[in-house]
Protein backbone atom coordinates (compact mmCIF):
# COMPACT_ATOMS: atom_id res chain seq x y z
CA UNK A 1 0.00 0.00 0.00
CA UNK A 2 1.47 3.14 -1.14
CA UNK A 3 -0.93 5.78 -1.01
CA UNK A 4 -3.46 7.21 0.98
CA UNK A 5 -6.14 5.82 -1.95
CA UNK A 6 -5.25 2.52 -1.73
CA UNK A 7 -5.03 2.43 2.13
CA UNK A 8 -8.76 3.96 1.91
CA UNK A 9 -9.41 1.13 -0.72
CA UNK A 10 -8.30 -1.67 1.80
CA UNK A 11 -10.05 -0.46 4.82
CA UNK A 12 -13.25 -0.67 3.01
CA UNK A 13 -12.98 -4.13 1.39
CA UNK A 14 -11.66 -5.03 5.09
CA UNK A 15 -13.97 -2.70 7.14
CA UNK A 16 -15.62 -5.59 9.40
CA UNK A 17 -12.05 -7.07 10.21
CA UNK A 18 -10.55 -3.69 10.96
CA UNK A 19 -13.43 -2.67 12.74
CA UNK A 20 -11.07 -2.77 15.97
CA UNK A 21 -8.22 -1.00 14.47
CA UNK A 22 -9.37 1.98 13.45
CA UNK A 23 -6.24 4.07 15.72
CA UNK A 24 -3.69 1.70 13.48
CA UNK A 25 -5.62 2.56 10.30
CA UNK A 26 -5.51 6.21 10.96
CA UNK A 27 -1.80 5.99 12.13
CA UNK A 28 -0.68 4.25 8.78
CA UNK A 29 -2.81 7.04 7.30
CA UNK A 30 -0.87 9.44 8.23
CA UNK A 31 2.24 7.97 7.81
CA UNK A 32 1.33 7.42 3.84
CA UNK A 33 -0.07 11.21 3.89
CA UNK A 34 4.09 12.31 5.53
CA UNK A 35 5.40 10.03 2.68
CA UNK A 36 3.81 11.15 -0.07
CA UNK A 37 4.14 14.94 1.21
CA UNK A 38 0.00 15.66 1.30
CA UNK A 39 -0.84 17.88 3.82
CA UNK A 40 -3.94 17.53 5.19
CA UNK A 41 -5.99 20.98 3.17
CA UNK A 42 -4.06 19.31 -0.10
CA UNK A 43 -6.19 15.90 1.29
CA UNK A 44 -8.95 18.18 1.08
CA UNK A 45 -9.14 19.19 -2.55
CA UNK A 46 -8.76 15.99 -3.88
CA UNK A 47 -11.95 14.19 -4.93
CA UNK A 48 -10.37 11.08 -5.26
CA UNK A 49 -10.05 11.08 -1.45
CA UNK A 50 -13.13 13.22 -0.60
CA UNK A 51 -15.49 10.53 -2.32
CA UNK A 52 -14.15 7.72 -0.66
CA UNK A 53 -14.43 9.48 3.03
CA UNK A 54 -18.04 10.53 2.21
CA UNK A 55 -19.35 7.17 1.12
CA UNK A 56 -17.29 4.53 3.64
CA UNK A 57 -18.55 7.35 6.77
CA UNK A 58 -21.89 6.53 5.79
CA UNK A 59 -22.10 2.60 4.15
CA UNK A 60 -19.12 1.48 6.21
CA UNK A 61 -19.27 3.94 10.12
CA UNK A 62 -18.32 1.22 12.27
CA UNK A 63 -14.63 1.47 10.76
CA UNK A 64 -14.27 4.73 8.97
CA UNK A 65 -15.90 7.09 12.07
CA UNK A 66 -13.70 6.37 15.04
CA UNK A 67 -10.89 6.20 12.18
CA UNK A 68 -11.85 9.89 10.74
CA UNK A 69 -12.07 11.06 14.39
CA UNK A 70 -8.24 9.80 14.90
CA UNK A 71 -7.15 11.04 11.54
CA UNK A 72 -8.22 14.48 12.96
CA UNK A 73 -6.62 13.68 16.54
CA UNK A 74 -3.31 13.10 14.35
CA UNK A 75 -3.77 16.32 12.04
CA UNK A 76 -4.28 13.98 9.06
CA UNK A 77 -7.69 15.64 8.26
CA UNK A 78 -8.98 19.05 8.98
CA UNK A 79 -11.00 18.91 12.33
CA UNK A 80 -13.17 21.74 11.28
CA UNK A 81 -13.78 22.23 7.41
CA UNK A 82 -13.95 18.49 7.12
CA UNK A 83 -17.61 18.14 7.81
CA UNK A 84 -18.46 20.16 4.89
CA UNK A 85 -16.23 18.52 2.47
CA UNK A 86 -16.45 14.82 3.58
CA UNK A 87 -20.00 15.07 4.84
CA UNK A 88 -23.21 14.29 2.47
CA UNK A 89 -26.06 16.90 1.93
CA UNK A 90 -29.02 15.73 4.32
CA UNK A 91 -31.50 15.18 1.01
CA UNK A 92 -28.64 12.30 -0.19
CA UNK A 93 -27.82 11.08 3.37
CA UNK A 94 -32.12 10.90 3.69
CA UNK A 95 -32.13 8.91 0.52
CA UNK A 96 -29.04 6.34 1.20
CA UNK A 97 -30.72 6.15 4.18
CA UNK A 98 -34.14 5.03 2.74
CA UNK A 99 -32.18 1.76 1.19
CA UNK A 100 -32.07 -1.17 3.84
CA UNK A 101 -29.40 -3.61 4.00
CA UNK A 102 -32.13 -6.47 2.20
CA UNK A 103 -32.96 -4.14 -0.54
CA UNK A 104 -29.58 -3.28 -1.20
CA UNK A 105 -28.09 -6.21 -1.20
CA UNK A 106 -30.87 -7.41 -3.35
CA UNK A 107 -30.33 -4.17 -6.24
CA UNK A 108 -26.49 -5.40 -6.61
CA UNK A 109 -27.66 -8.51 -7.09
CA UNK A 110 -29.63 -7.64 -10.03
CA UNK A 111 -27.45 -4.96 -11.02
CA UNK A 112 -24.70 -7.50 -11.13
CA UNK A 113 -27.24 -9.64 -13.12
CA UNK A 114 -27.66 -7.53 -15.73
CA UNK A 115 -23.71 -6.62 -15.70
CA UNK A 116 -22.82 -10.32 -16.28
CA UNK A 117 -25.98 -10.65 -19.08
CA UNK A 118 -24.22 -7.74 -21.26
CA UNK A 119 -20.66 -9.50 -20.42
CA UNK A 120 -21.97 -12.29 -22.02
CA UNK A 121 -23.64 -10.34 -24.95
CA UNK A 122 -20.20 -8.63 -25.35
CA UNK A 123 -18.06 -12.01 -25.43
CA UNK A 124 -20.51 -13.15 -28.21
CA UNK A 125 -20.32 -10.06 -30.13
CA UNK A 126 -23.76 -9.43 -29.83
CA UNK A 127 -25.27 -6.70 -32.67
CA UNK A 128 -27.74 -5.39 -30.67
CA UNK A 129 -29.27 -5.51 -27.27
CA UNK A 130 -32.67 -5.06 -25.53
CA UNK A 131 -33.80 -4.71 -22.14
CA UNK A 132 -34.92 -7.21 -19.47
CA UNK A 133 -36.70 -5.71 -16.82
CA UNK A 134 -36.50 -6.73 -12.90
CA UNK A 135 -40.60 -7.29 -11.95
CA UNK A 136 -40.51 -8.00 -8.07
CA UNK A 137 -42.59 -6.86 -5.27
CA UNK A 138 -39.64 -5.47 -3.32
CA UNK A 139 -38.32 -3.40 -6.45
CA UNK A 140 -41.50 -1.70 -6.53
CA UNK A 141 -41.53 -1.06 -2.81
CA UNK A 142 -37.72 0.72 -3.01
CA UNK A 143 -38.34 2.57 -5.70
CA UNK A 144 -42.20 3.76 -4.85
CA UNK A 145 -40.11 5.00 -1.37
CA UNK A 146 -37.50 6.60 -3.44
CA UNK A 147 -40.15 8.42 -5.58
CA UNK A 148 -42.03 9.90 -2.95
CA UNK A 149 -38.84 11.35 -0.87
CA UNK A 150 -37.43 12.58 -4.21
CA UNK A 151 -40.93 14.27 -5.49
CA UNK A 152 -41.27 15.57 -1.64
CA UNK A 153 -37.98 17.34 -1.93
CA UNK A 154 -37.97 20.94 -3.64
CA UNK A 155 -36.87 21.26 -7.13
CA UNK A 156 -33.43 23.34 -6.11
CA UNK A 157 -32.80 20.23 -3.68
CA UNK A 158 -33.62 18.19 -6.12
CA UNK A 159 -31.18 19.54 -8.86
CA UNK A 160 -28.39 20.31 -5.71
CA UNK A 161 -29.48 16.10 -4.74
CA UNK A 162 -28.15 15.06 -8.58
CA UNK A 163 -25.22 17.81 -8.97
CA UNK A 164 -23.92 15.48 -5.73
CA UNK A 165 -24.21 12.28 -7.42
CA UNK A 166 -22.92 14.13 -10.78
CA UNK A 167 -19.54 14.82 -9.03
CA UNK A 168 -19.08 11.42 -6.80
CA UNK A 169 -19.95 9.13 -9.97
CA UNK A 170 -17.14 11.36 -11.90
CA UNK A 171 -14.63 10.12 -9.33
CA UNK A 172 -15.50 6.97 -7.52
CA UNK A 173 -13.42 3.68 -7.47
CA UNK A 174 -14.02 1.35 -9.09
CA UNK A 175 -15.40 -0.63 -6.24
CA UNK A 176 -17.86 2.67 -4.84
CA UNK A 177 -19.06 3.19 -8.44
CA UNK A 178 -22.44 0.60 -8.02
CA UNK A 179 -22.58 2.16 -4.64
CA UNK A 180 -23.38 5.30 -5.77
CA UNK A 181 -25.04 4.42 -9.03
CA UNK A 182 -27.46 2.88 -7.36
CA UNK A 183 -28.45 5.94 -5.28
CA UNK A 184 -28.44 7.20 -8.73
CA UNK A 185 -30.80 4.94 -10.47
CA UNK A 186 -33.47 5.49 -7.87
CA UNK A 187 -32.94 9.26 -8.45
CA UNK A 188 -33.36 9.28 -12.15
CA UNK A 189 -36.40 6.11 -11.98
CA UNK A 190 -38.21 9.02 -9.42
CA UNK A 191 -37.84 11.77 -11.47
CA UNK A 192 -39.01 9.33 -14.72
CA UNK A 193 -41.98 8.85 -12.36
CA UNK A 194 -43.05 12.49 -11.53
CA UNK A 195 -45.42 14.45 -13.22
CA UNK A 196 -42.84 18.31 -13.38
CA UNK A 197 -40.88 19.78 -15.96
CA UNK A 198 -38.23 17.72 -17.87
CA UNK A 199 -35.63 19.84 -17.13
CA UNK A 200 -34.47 17.79 -14.12
CA UNK A 201 -34.49 14.69 -16.02
CA UNK A 202 -32.93 15.79 -18.99
CA UNK A 203 -30.11 16.85 -16.51
CA UNK A 204 -30.29 13.11 -14.90
CA UNK A 205 -29.88 11.43 -18.18
CA UNK A 206 -26.98 13.96 -19.13
CA UNK A 207 -25.16 12.67 -16.30
CA UNK A 208 -25.50 8.25 -17.39
CA UNK A 209 -25.14 8.73 -20.63
CA UNK A 210 -22.09 11.26 -19.71
CA UNK A 211 -20.40 8.07 -18.03
CA UNK A 212 -19.88 6.52 -21.34
CA UNK A 213 -17.03 9.35 -21.73
CA UNK A 214 -15.79 10.07 -18.33
CA UNK A 215 -15.36 6.26 -17.02
CA UNK A 216 -13.44 4.79 -19.88
CA UNK A 217 -10.79 3.36 -17.30
CA UNK A 218 -13.87 1.16 -15.71
CA UNK A 219 -15.67 -0.65 -18.80
CA UNK A 220 -17.60 -2.04 -15.53
CA UNK A 221 -19.47 1.04 -14.76
CA UNK A 222 -20.20 1.85 -18.63
CA UNK A 223 -22.21 -1.31 -18.67
CA UNK A 224 -24.17 -0.52 -15.83
CA UNK A 225 -25.17 2.28 -17.29
CA UNK A 226 -26.26 0.58 -20.43
CA UNK A 227 -27.76 -1.79 -17.96
CA UNK A 228 -30.02 1.15 -16.66
CA UNK A 229 -30.70 2.91 -20.19
CA UNK A 230 -31.73 -0.55 -21.10
CA UNK A 231 -34.37 -1.06 -17.86
CA UNK A 232 -35.66 2.43 -17.79
CA UNK A 233 -36.04 2.09 -21.62
CA UNK A 234 -35.05 6.03 -21.64
CA UNK A 235 -34.32 5.75 -25.73
CA UNK A 236 -37.91 5.58 -26.36
CA UNK A 237 -38.67 8.23 -24.02
CA UNK A 238 -40.91 11.20 -25.33
CA UNK A 239 -38.43 13.63 -23.60
CA UNK A 240 -36.12 13.02 -27.31
CA UNK A 241 -38.58 14.98 -29.37
CA UNK A 242 -38.69 18.21 -27.13
CA UNK A 243 -34.87 18.48 -26.81
CA UNK A 244 -32.80 18.12 -30.06
CA UNK A 245 -29.99 19.80 -28.78
CA UNK A 246 -29.56 17.17 -26.24
CA UNK A 247 -30.18 14.31 -28.69
CA UNK A 248 -27.77 15.33 -31.19
CA UNK A 249 -24.93 15.89 -28.92
CA UNK A 250 -25.96 12.78 -27.35
CA UNK A 251 -25.30 10.47 -30.07
CA UNK A 252 -22.71 12.85 -31.74
CA UNK A 253 -20.82 11.57 -28.44
CA UNK A 254 -21.66 8.13 -27.98
CA UNK A 255 -20.87 7.44 -31.55
CA UNK A 256 -17.17 9.22 -31.00
CA UNK A 257 -16.68 6.90 -28.39
CA UNK A 258 -17.95 3.84 -30.47
CA UNK A 259 -15.15 5.07 -32.93
CA UNK A 260 -12.05 6.27 -31.12
CA UNK A 261 -11.88 4.57 -27.61
CA UNK A 262 -9.36 1.38 -27.68
CA UNK A 263 -10.80 -0.13 -24.65
CA UNK A 264 -13.42 -3.13 -26.86
CA UNK A 265 -15.83 -3.43 -23.87
CA UNK A 266 -15.73 0.53 -23.47
CA UNK A 267 -16.38 0.83 -27.58
CA UNK A 268 -19.19 -2.17 -27.49
CA UNK A 269 -21.03 -0.62 -24.36
CA UNK A 270 -20.75 2.47 -26.15
CA UNK A 271 -21.99 1.57 -29.78
CA UNK A 272 -24.96 -0.47 -27.85
CA UNK A 273 -26.15 2.83 -26.18
CA UNK A 274 -25.92 4.51 -29.40
CA UNK A 275 -28.19 2.07 -30.90
CA UNK A 276 -30.86 2.05 -28.82
CA UNK A 277 -31.26 5.86 -29.44
CA UNK A 278 -30.90 4.85 -33.10
CA UNK A 279 -32.80 2.03 -33.66
CA UNK A 280 -35.58 2.22 -30.50
CA UNK A 281 -35.99 5.61 -30.54
CA UNK A 282 -39.54 7.17 -31.65
CA UNK A 283 -39.37 7.01 -35.69
CA UNK A 284 -39.99 10.63 -35.90
CA UNK A 285 -37.00 11.68 -34.29
CA UNK A 286 -34.73 10.37 -36.67
CA UNK A 287 -37.25 12.23 -39.17
CA UNK A 288 -36.93 15.43 -37.19
CA UNK A 289 -33.10 15.08 -37.13
CA UNK A 290 -31.76 13.35 -40.07
CA UNK A 291 -29.87 15.98 -42.12
CA UNK A 292 -27.95 16.41 -38.69
CA UNK A 293 -27.37 12.63 -38.37
CA UNK A 294 -25.73 13.01 -41.21
CA UNK A 295 -23.24 15.19 -39.61
CA UNK A 296 -22.23 13.10 -36.71
CA UNK A 297 -22.32 9.79 -37.32
CA UNK A 298 -19.92 7.08 -39.89
CA UNK A 299 -21.23 6.69 -42.90
CA UNK A 300 -22.31 3.13 -42.17
CA UNK A 301 -24.31 3.99 -39.34
CA UNK A 302 -26.11 6.29 -41.17
CA UNK A 303 -27.00 3.63 -44.45
CA UNK A 304 -28.68 1.37 -41.15
CA UNK A 305 -30.52 4.71 -40.05
CA UNK A 306 -31.32 5.24 -43.85
CA UNK A 307 -33.07 1.45 -43.70
CA UNK A 308 -34.83 2.28 -40.68
CA UNK A 309 -36.79 5.28 -42.33
CA UNK A 310 -37.38 3.63 -45.59
CA UNK A 311 -34.98 5.47 -47.56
Amino acid sequence: IETVEELLDFCWIYAEQLASCSLLCAAKLHALAVRTQRSASKLMEDEEVLVRLRWSLVLKPLLFKPLLQHAIALKVLPGKTMAGQVGMSHELGGLVRLVDLGSRERIFREMKASREELERAFTTAAAHVHATKPDTKEASIVEDSAVKYVESLPVDKKKLLLAELERDLDDAPPHLFPHIFMVFSLVTSAVISSAEGSELLMNAVEILLSVFDRRIHDPSSCLDALGLLLRLSLASHPLWQDNAPLYLNTVESLSETATIQVDPKVKWAARMALQQLLFECNVLLLHQNQANLRNVLLPSTMRLVSIRLGS
